[in-house]
Formats: C-alpha cells, structure tokens, sequence
C-alpha cells in the first residue's frame, strides 16, 4: 500500500516523473486503474486546497492538471 501513498504525496508535491513511475508500478501491481485515478483526483484535490490557500499559485494548479491527464 506503501506506493498509493507515494502516488499521492508525489501528486501533492508536483514531482510529474515520480508520480508517473508510481502509476507504472502500481499497473504493475494490477491495482485499478480507476483506484489510481482516485489518488490522483484525490492530489489534484489538495492541490487545489493549496492553491485557495495561496501556498500555490496558478502555475503548480495546471502542473496538477497535467499530471493528472
């Protein structure tokens, strides 16, 4: 479980390359892939916390949006 975890905390940070390993691993792993959507909408969520908060700014949103599509 370790690695949705991971997913979700490289989603939070924006790491785009981590974040795309993990969702690799986890396919490996035959976790769903509407479960690894979920983690990611889940980040994309924080992220836009982060954003309304202005810790982010409009920039780190669409990276977010990025790495989620």
């Amino acid at each position: 479980m370790g690695n949705k975890e991971d997913l979700l905390q490289a989603m939070i940070e924006l790491d785009e390359d981590k974040a795309y390993k993990l969702v690799d691993q986890l396919l490996k792993d035959e976790i769903s892939t509407n479960e690894i959507i979920e983690i990611l909408r889940e980040g994309v969520e924080v992220v836009g916390e982060k954003f309304n908060k202005k810790e982010y700014f409009l920039t780190e949103l669409v990276m977010a949006g990025e790495i989620f599509s």
